[in-house]
């Protein structure tokens, strides 16, 4: 019997989007790494001579701490387009 994406067949599997013990135990080594050489990234940037691969590294470092916004499309009903029927400008005194 062929299943549905996330199905397994199994009642008690894993629930979709549960980590793994691997997954969980990787990204807390890479945490513990992370918090331990937080001192040395200047260090580390500043020693990279060329200004576009530190502010790439920089820039990429960063996602971490901000990340990136993703994308988000507008749609109409059912996923058809959107009928604009009005554009109105109004312009607020900010005396009042």
């Amino acid at each position: 019997m062929p299943f549905k994406p996330g199905q397994s067949g199994n009642p008690a599997g894993r629930k979709i989007g549960a980590l793994t013990k691997t997954t969980v135990d990787v990204r807390e080594a890479i945490a513990q790494f992370a918090k331990a050489n937080v001192e040395h990234m200047g260090e580390w940037l500043n020693a990279v001579e060329d200004p576009a691969k530190r502010l790439d590294l920089y820039l990429r470092a960063i996602e971490y701490h901000i990340p990136k916004l993703g994308r988000t499309e507008l749609t109409g009903k059912d996923g058809g387009n959107i009928n604009i029927t009005r554009i109105e400008q109004v312009i607020i005194d900010p005396a009042n």
